[in-house]
């Protein structure tokens, strides 16, 4: 699966509670200077530090851009002893970025894509997504998430297409694009009020809310990690879910997390005909039917599998054929459409399908013109 699913972390995490640690404070992690931190293993593979607490005696490693040497950058020591990080931290005056990668990973039916960070030559990697370029569809995300005694705000970030999708495509995110869309498919503004309402966001698959600290948490507003989420459902049940999972993370161990989107979408249009939501082209950016979390343990087991459906105008219906529904395990969630429908799965045999859409593109229907829109919601 790739060095990032190393355990290394988790030894010293161990060695962390037998030994004493150091901790990081909330205004250090939210801090724009302080670099990507690392950690070395004895054969000397670096691995991104992902928990806020170091082990007496040992030395991560802070990881800034030099201009001059782009491409071994400037590496400070951050050294950890009775309990406390020599002051000042070091900080870096040039953050370095994350990229985006493809690498090979058989799980993935599309292309497979690494988020992370060029350290002393080698590639660290934060994430992975498996995300279809010809539908401009995220499938998929795999992350790694360790216990934090707090989790930072999400700061106020623009997303980056990582040199993997047009820039002038990820616009079909914006409100007024997305109203113009639907307008488009469905002949009438009946699902989204008018061009200001913000139906539409940026799902993020591996959540900002995952990781600690703040160039962790910009490197996921990648749009290679996101899919159409309704509004009201990325901050009404799923944020629950997030939350919750969050708090589900052993206090000397990790999850292995798994986040997708299922399907595509179908509303009917004034008509009643059922009709398929993509947000750019005919068939790319495709508002799932069904967003995902399979929750693994360290040793890779299913302990949980959840499922919110993506529609927020639909009815309560039984959960699919992929899930063998069971009772939620105690997370809080509202049973309302708006909120997101949820099912708690089997997670042993939770199996969501992953089918490609065909690469044919329609022509984008013409834009209508703002003075013939009806003027409110069916």
């Amino acid at each position: 699966m790739g060095h990032w699913y190393r355990e290394a972390g988790l030894s010293l995490l161990l060695l962390a509670l037998v030994n004493g640690q150091c901790h990081f404070t909330l205004d250090e992690t939210k801090s724009s200077k302080f670099g990507f931190l690392t950690y070395r293993e004895a054969a000397g593979a670096d691995h991104m530090q992902r928990q806020g607490v170091v082990p007496n005696g040992a030395t991560i490693y802070m990881n800034c851009h030099d201009p001059k040497k782009p491409k071994t950058g400037v590496v400070k020591d951050v050294v950890c002893n009775n309990n406390q990080f020599q002051k000042p931290l070091p900080l870096c005056e040039h953050m370095k970025s994350s990229e985006v990668r493809e690498v090979n990973d058989n799980s993935c039916p599309a292309t497979m894509f690494a988020t992370g960070v060029e350290i002393r030559g080698q590639f660290v990697e934060l994430f992975r997504s498996c995300y279809d370029k010809s539908n401009l569809r995220a499938l998929f995300s795999k992350n790694i998430v360790y216990k934090n005694t707090f989790f930072g705000p999400n700061p106020n970030l623009s997303f980056d297409c990582g040199k993997v999708v047009p820039t002038r495509d990820m616009e079909a995110y914006k409100k007024e694009k997305v109203y113009d869309t639907f307008f488009n498919i469905y002949g009438s503004n009946r699902y989204i009020a008018d061009a200001k309402t913000i139906a539409i966001s940026r799902g993020h698959l591996s959540c900002a809310t995952e990781y600690l600290y703040r160039n962790l948490k910009c490197a996921s507003f990648k749009y290679v990690n996101v899919v159409p989420q309704f509004q009201s459902i990325n901050g009404g049940n799923w944020k629950n879910i997030e939350k919750w999972v969050n708090s589900q993370v052993p206090v000397n161990s990790y999850l292995r997390i798994e986040t997708g989107g299922i399907g595509v979408l179908k509303l009917p249009d004034v008509e009643g005909n059922l009709k398929p939501a993509f947000l750019l082209g005919g068939n790319q950016i495709p508002v799932p039917e069904w967003t995902y979390k399979l929750i693994k343990d360290a040793r890779n087991q299913p302990i949980h599998a959840i499922l919110t459906s993506n529609n927020k105008y639909g009815e309560k219906i039984p959960a699919p054929a992929f899930c063998t529904q069971i009772r939620c395990p105690g997370f809080d969630y509202t049973d309302a459409s708006d909120q997101g429908y949820t099912y708690c799965c089997d997670a042993r045999t939770f199996n969501p399908p992953r089918e490609l859409i065909p690469p044919t593109v329609s022509k984008t229907p013409s834009r209508p013109n703002s003075r013939t829109r009806p003027g409110g919601a069916h």
